[in-house]
């Protein structure tokens, strides 16, 4: 717990060293019990990074579900801070609650960040790009962008049976959440509709999650906000009921793998009752999982052949499915100086990955060992790409050196 227990208090978590090429999920769970009187348990939770703010309030003393904050960018320091302090309107002796909170990374490319909206300029959170999908029967494809802008990977969204209804607003006052614009615009199905989307153009050897978001802010008398929610892929379909009236929560499907056609589908229909059927959809997010390691994922394995591993691959942020030429280092050797050094580039966010000069006075026999008296230099540096220059000790007549990568956790 942090307990700001004075008028006014707040409180501040550090998330440091982060990679500032990723973005992260977090989720956030704050709750009281049992309750005592005199105290408030409603706190303010603000989480910066190098985007937006996502500020929200949470009442501890009968919250249930943990926050969920997608996609926040590391600040310049490289972290994420999350800031604990009482609610706009305290009463009484302040009790604001953190019990805990996950991370997870999101590695680009993606995630792909989709919004049903018939606005014809929509604002988003500065930083991200967003995909607008302004007409809600349209047959043609969309071209999908990441977050980020990249749409390298090709992926597609074609309503091929479309929404009757759209340019509603909603409030969007998901708590965390995403951007406003996306979370307040919605698409419609009412009695008897059903609609259909299909996202194409993906890795049939991927899996993806899927993140999508019903709600309706407020729900009206009168109207059932209940639908059914289909995600098909390679395997049995994956069903999800949602009740949109009041809904401030997201709804995932994870580890979906698409169809051979490189195809995932929501179908997208109402649950009938004896009210007027309004079935809503705000915006997808859809995140490649990537391989879950063994195999072709190993860091030692060469999937593309072109003799340079996984772990290099990943040090020097190349893509291990194509083939690559560029060597690791090169050598600036001066005859008759007794140094032999090396140059070689460090990408900064891969942290985990380690280099050894190695030297061997015998091929045949193979023996590398580590190279005496290495002299490490930093030749430039932007903050993601580093050059360095290992020089050692030739006191050998004769001598072979490689630099090896190795993975540190």
């Amino acid at each position: 717990f942090i307990m700001t227990n004075r008028y006014p208090g707040k409180a501040r978590v550090v998330i440091g060293g982060l990679n500032p090429d990723y973005r992260y999920d977090i989720s956030l769970f704050a709750r009281r019990a049992p309750l005592f009187d005199g105290f408030d348990y409603q706190g303010r939770y603000t989480i910066r990074g190098g985007g937006a703010e996502n500020s929200f309030e949470i009442q501890g003393g009968s919250n249930t579900l943990p926050v969920e904050v997608l996609g926040m960018k590391p600040d310049s320091r490289r972290q994420i801070t999350i800031e604990v302090e009482e609610g706009e309107f305290p009463q009484g002796k302040v009790f604001a609650a953190l019990n805990f909170l996950t991370m997870r990374e999101v590695i680009a490319p993606g995630p792909f960040m989709i919004d049903f909206n018939a606005s014809t300029d929509p604002v988003y959170d500065e930083g991200e790009a967003w995909n607008t999908i302004n007409n809600s029967t349209s047959p043609v494809p969309y071209a999908l962008v990441d977050i980020n802008g990249d749409g390298s990977l090709g992926y597609t969204l074609t309503i091929t049976d479309g929404f009757p209804t759209n340019g509603f607003r909603t409030n969007g006052d998901v708590p965390g959440g995403v951007s406003q614009e996306a979370e307040g615009s919605l698409y419609s199905l009412g009695s008897g509709d059903a609609a259909q989307i299909v996202i194409g153009g993906l890795d049939t050897n991927e899996q993806y999650d899927i993140t999508f978001l019903a709600g309706r802010n407020p729900p009206f008398a009168g109207f059932n906000y209940v639908g059914e929610y289909v995600l098909t892929g390679a395997g049995a379909p994956v069903t999800r009921i949602v009740d949109a009236a009041a809904n401030t929560r997201f709804t995932t499907v994870a580890a979906i793998t698409p169809d051979a056609s490189g195809n995932i589908t929501l179908d997208v229909q109402p649950v009938p009752d004896a009210d007027i059927e309004f079935t809503v959809l705000n915006m997808l997010r859809i995140y490649q999982r990537g391989v879950e390691g063994g195999g072709e994922a190993d860091i030692g394995a060469d999937p593309d052949g072109d003799d340079q591993s996984n772990l290099y691959e990943y040090a020097r942020r190349l893509d291990p499915t194509l083939v690559d030429s560029d060597p690791l280092f090169l050598s600036d050797a001066a005859a008759g100086d007794g140094v032999v050094s090396m140059v070689y580039p460090q990408y900064l966010p891969a942290r985990d990955a380690g280099y050894q000069l190695l030297m061997a006075t015998n091929l045949t026999h193979g023996d590398w060992l580590p190279a005496a008296g290495v002299v490490e230099t930093v030749v430039a540096d932007d903050g993601t790409n580093r050059l360095v220059r290992a020089g050692a000790a030739g006191d050998d007549p004769a001598g072979y050196y490689r630099l090896n990568v190795f993975f540190s956790p």
